[in-house]
């Protein structure tokens, strides 16, 4: 019976002892009501970083569809013909034409991505917010713009 009470207290002095560990890890991790707000305003940061990565990647797909069916356009015309010389050129420019589209689509893209993340840095700058609030660790994966 002895032995059984010695369990029984182990028992009983380990499970206050990871409650009390818990509650510690628990109250460390808390956010005070006061940050609260600042909270919010880092939440409001965000949405307005996400509405102009939003707008930003629409721009730059509409852009690479455009380029792309151009294009498609200017080689299907440079097909109609029967010179070869003519043929060539129109390859040509319309290859040029794309990759100077995709270039533009790319560098504007970058632009619009560079701006939405700055702006959100100074805004939650301006939150005050608690370490830990931000999302930002996540930047590296946003889609690059070929």
């Amino acid at each position: 019976m002895d032995m059984m009470k010695k369990v029984i207290i182990a028992i009983i002095l380990i499970g206050l002892t990871a409650t009390t560990a818990y509650a510690k890890s628990a109250a460390a991790t808390a956010v005070p009501k006061s940050k609260n707000v600042s909270i919010a305003c880092v939440g409001t940061a965000v949405d307005a970083r996400e509405n102009a990565l939003g707008v930003g990647i629409t721009a730059y797909n509409k852009a690479t569809a455009t380029a792309y069916s151009t294009r498609a356009a200017m080689l299907h015309q440079a097909y109609l013909g029967s010179d070869l010389a003519q043929l060539r050129v129109a390859v040509k420019n319309s290859w040029t034409n794309f990759k100077l589209a995709k270039k533009e689509t790319s560098k504007n893209w970058k632009l619009a991505k560079t701006a939405a993340w700055n702006k959100f840095k100074t805004d939650v700058k301006a939150c005050k917010a608690p370490l830990g609030t931000s999302d930002s660790n996540n930047s590296n994966s946003e889609t690059l713009g070929q």
